[in-house]
């Protein structure tokens, strides 16, 4: 008979929560939303940025252009879809943007409808903010006054910074997000969106244990008998409980109160399912210092940006990243 290895339950673990990273908007929507999960799983972190127009023209070239998967969506869109991402524009992107369509589509030999279309879409995802006049006439004699409301923006609204191919960014008094930055960011948000959905598969589960467990067994006087004749899922959620309650400080006197009656029950449970759910663990653990690395990488050069900026500019928005 074949038996698994842990290294092949990993990796079939893997594949079973390769999520893709847009997962990430839910799953913090869901932790913000149920108070049961509050407390227990940090959300991840998110960046106000401001986009500047080379951006957006790059990106639809490379969605009119390379693109052949329909779904596939370039970095800034991945990370707008994870929710890691708040992208801000001023009215002066709108008109630039059809004012370059039909120029580099006659330039390049593409569909300026096609173009169009790309744009109309892309846009949906873009919040529009105009940062006042008096904040751009304040920019507008620097080396070169069409970056004055992207920096004006910028600031007006407390943004981590200008994503831009545009050095002038940097010289008119912004802080230039690089490409390189944008990149590490994406890096972070798949893993996050691996960690979190199975830190918040584990917490339903468990709670959904208790849930159950309380139905089932709610006549029984030896909870412990019963247990070893439970279903394996209950056996499972309980053995993820305890799980979280040794990972987490934070969530162990909860989860303890909950199950402490229950804990002996789990000695029945198949190992299969145990070497399955100790994968997890070993998944879950590794994707979390993948994303920590790549935060850690983006964070350093946004703090290096802004050091000559007397107030820390690049505090995540919204939930912070795990520690």
């Amino acid at each position: 008979m074949k038996t698994s290895t842990p290294e092949a339950s990993h990796r079939s673990l893997a594949q079973l929560l390769e999520v893709r990273s847009d997962v990430l908007k839910d799953l913090r929507d869901l932790i913000d939303a149920w108070s049961g999960l509050k407390g227990m799983i940090q959300g991840a972190a998110s960046f106000s940025i401001v986009l500047d127009t080379n951006v957006v023209i790059g990106d639809l070239l490379w969605l009119v252009v390379k693109r052949r998967n329909p779904e596939a969506k370039t970095d800034l869109m991945e990370l707008i879809a994870a929710g890691t991402a708040v992208v801000y524009v001023p009215p002066r992107l709108l008109r630039e943007v059809e004012e370059k369509i039909p120029l580099i589509a006659d330039e390049k030999g593409l569909d300026a409808e096609q173009l169009y279309a790309e744009w109309e879409s892309y846009q949906t995802h873009l919040l529009v903010k105009d940062p006042g006049q008096d904040s751009i006439n304040a920019h507008a004699k620097g080396v070169d006054p069409d970056d004055a409301d992207f920096v004006a923006l910028e600031q007006a609204i407390s943004a981590s910074g200008v994503f831009s191919k545009d050095k002038h960014i940097a010289m008119m008094g912004g802080n230039q997000i690089s490409i390189e930055t944008i990149a590490s960011l994406r890096s972070y948000s798949r893993a996050t969106a691996i960690e979190l959905t199975i830190k918040v598969n584990g917490v339903v589960m468990t709670l959904m244990g208790a849930a159950a467990i309380r139905s089932l067994f709610s006549g029984c006087r030896a909870l412990t008998e019963s247990l070893s004749r439970a279903p394996e899922w209950v056996k499972a959620a309980l053995l993820i409980g305890g799980a979280f309650a040794v990972l987490h400080p934070g969530t162990r006197e909860y989860l303890t109160r909950q199950f402490r009656s229950a804990f002996d029950g789990i000695r029945g449970i198949s190992p299969q399912v145990i070497e399955e759910l100790s994968s997890a663990i070993v998944l879950m653990q590794s994707q979390q210092s993948l994303a920590k690395e790549h935060l850690d990488r983006a964070m350093r050069e946004l703090q290096k940006n802004s050091s000559e900026d007397s107030e820390p500019k690049f505090a995540p928005h919204g939930n912070s990243a795990q520690s």
